[in-house]
């Protein structure tokens, strides 16, 4: 559709109309024939976009499928009722941990399709998918969008993919019409006859709205302020759309789906028909499941599995599903290139490492033992570490092809660690962008830029150190941008990165090792603080990353042997890191937990620890 018709479009009566669906009538044959000829086109550009073509446009591109394009495992699902967390919400201005109550949990987890199961009133259905970075949200909703155009949704007519990092870009208002045919998909023809049969239709309309965390703007709701929503007949911003869709103002009827961190929950959107869900990631079987897929062509797969399931420390890293794409990866590589013993990382940080030298060991044709001669790739590697920074620093995930030198594009996407896709900018045009394959990529590589970039001093360091809550915070309270940064960091700070470090920085190894103790000072002191038990357990993580029975035992003793653990989720990983910092130290420790949901087999972790004179 060229520019002059896009701008008629826009201006075109029954757009101006859309809220109260006061559009011209239109034969409804003719009607269903246009929507109908719209529908194929939807379901041909989400097989394109998410679908097996997808798989083998990219496999073609380079020329192989990428280490991060994997079969979809299902995720570990449970549900809570966003209704009964409303309710607290006055509570939790006092008292945040007045949000976590164990029970709000079902005892069986969800399937994907079971977001959808519930018996359609005639409003609109608004469904939150919560999940840390990492756990597959994204890959989920991608997996619900395939589905769909391969007819297992089949009470949907249309689906419409929306993502916050694309739409972070669009600075102008816009019309509902514009949102779905110049920043989703145009209708080839008749887009009258299309957008007025999406009207009368909307009950039949999936709407997903992918990272809400990542949106830059804050959600206009009419609770909030302001007066309230009107009905929208003119160009509104993405905020007041968006608030609009989620409550029924707009496409009322329509389902919508919106994916974000736990910590960004826009309570005011919860009714008693509000569903929400939280993707819990992995557990023993989908571990299981993951690597017999990942190494389904490898005559060491029986090898690779029994590394992984006998090996507590890794399972419990593998319940992330995109840590647990990482450790495969090195896995494969280890193993391909020394079929007996393989010595495996012990850290999330020493994967992420490991998993670079195996990218670096490919590129100059090495085995897994080779020394990598990092002084070959220092400016794809620097120019990688700025990116993620950059986009840190900006909250963005998403990079221009301008913002990307070519060197660092081309090592980047050949490995997976970049994706390119198309982006609609502000004014409709496509062109092209990056992102990260994970968002811990990101944060991976901003970390390196942090201890060796000579342009960051140490009070820069000091500000971005700091330890995360589990717990969601009370509306209006700042949320960090960063999920991981802190655990990178604290890995880093281990005396077996030295080496790289500097070379990387190009800087002597007494540059790095004042840098390095930067953040085990830090660490040290940040347990002399009255720490509440989520971030005592941020801290352990921290403490274990680092690899120092020194820096365990001192954060031990500062914590005076005492982990009170109190209404939120602990991962295995917790588990693992809690007993890492008991074991440092022959003193008796007290462990109490009260409504904190976890894989119980993880429990056992706690039995190798001798020193534990209470748990309750």
């Amino acid at each position: 559709m060229n520019a002059v018709h896009t701008r008629a479009l826009a201006r075109a009566p029954w757009d101006q109309g859309w809220a109260h669906g006061l559009v011209p009538s239109l034969p409804p044959l003719f009607l269903a024939d246009s929507a109908e000829r719209y529908r194929q086109l939807v379901i041909a550009s989400v097989r394109q976009r998410f679908g097996v073509d997808r798989l083998v446009d990219a496999a073609e591109v380079r020329g192989g499928p990428s280490a991060f394009s994997q079969a979809f495992v299902n995720l570990v699902i449970y549900q809570s009722k966003a209704f009964k967390i409303k309710g607290k919400m006055d509570k939790a201005k006092e008292d945040p941990r007045a949000l976590h109550d164990p029970e709000e949990h079902g005892s069986t987890t969800m399937r994907s399709s079971d977001l959808f199961e519930s018996v359609h009133t005639g409003t609109t259905r608004l469904i939150f998918l919560l999940g840390k970075p990492g756990m597959g949200k994204t890959r989920l909703v991608h997996k619900i969008c395939q589905e769909w155009a391969e007819g297992v949704l089949p009470q949907f007519q249309f689906v419409f993919f929306f993502e916050f990092r694309q739409l972070n870009l669009i600075k102008r208002k816009l019309t509902l019409c514009e949102l779905l045919f110049d920043f989703f998909l145009q209708p080839d023809n008749h887009p009258d006859a299309v957008f007025e049969h999406l009207l009368e239709n909307a009950q039949n309309m999936l709407l997903i709205f992918d990272g809400l965390d990542e949106f830059v703007e804050n959600i206009q709701h009419p609770t909030l302020g302001r007066a309230p929503i009107p009905d929208l007949p003119e160009p509104a911003s993405i905020s007041e759309l968006f608030a609009g869709l989620c409550q029924g103002k707009v496409l009322p009827g329509c389902t919508v789906l919106v994916t974000t961190r736990p910590k960004i929950l826009p309570e005011a959107f919860f009714k008693p028909d509000t569903l929400q869900a939280e993707i819990w990631g992995f557990d023993r079987e989908k571990v299981k499941e993951y690597a017999s897929n990942f190494f389904h062509q490898h005559s060491q797969k029986e090898q690779a599995l029994a590394c992984l399931t006998s090996n507590a420390r890794l399972l419990s890293m593998c319940h992330v599903p995109a840590l647990c794409n990482i450790i495969c990866i090195c896995l494969e590589y280890l193993l391909l290139q020394n079929a007996g013993s393989v010595q495996l990382p012990q850290t999330v940080t020493q994967f992420y490492l490991k998993m670079l030298h195996t990218f670096l060991c490919k590129h100059q044709g090495l085995g897994a033992s080779g020394e990598v001669d990092v002084s070959q790739h220092h400016a794809t590697l620097a120019g990688l570490c700025e990116l993620g920074f950059k986009g840190l620093e900006e909250k963005k995930m998403l990079f221009y092809a301008a913002e990307v030198p070519g060197h660092v594009k081309d090592f980047a996407c050949r490995n997976g660690l970049l994706l390119a896709f198309e982006v609609k900018t502000s004014n409709g045009q496509a062109r092209t962008g990056y992102t990260f394959a994970h968002f811990s990529l990101q944060e991976f590589f901003a970390a390196l830029f942090l201890l060796t970039s000579p342009t960051v001093d140490n009070r820069s360091l000091k500000q971005r150190f700091f330890l995360r809550s589990k717990w969601t915070l009370k509306k209006g309270a700042k949320t960090p941008f960063t999920e991981n940064c802190h655990i990178f960091l604290s890995g880093l700070a281990s005396q077996g990165c030295l080496r790289f470090l500097s070379a990387l920085a190009r800087q002597g190894e007494a540059w790095i090792q004042a840098r390095q103790a930067l953040f085990v000072q830090m660490l040290k002191r940040l347990a002399r603080a009255q720490l509440t038990g989520p971030k005592i357990a941020e801290l352990c993580h921290c403490v274990y990353e680092t690899q120092s029975l020194d820096v365990a035992q001192h954060v031990a003793k500062q914590l005076n042997f005492k982990y009170h653990f109190r209404n939120f989720r602990l991962m295995p990983l917790d588990m693992m890191t809690l007993a890492f910092v008991i074991n440092s130290n022959p003193d008796l420790v007290s462990l109490h937990f009260a409504g904190c949901p976890m894989e119980l087999d993880y429990l056992e972790v706690l039995g190798s620890c001798e020193n534990i004179k209470s748990l309750r």
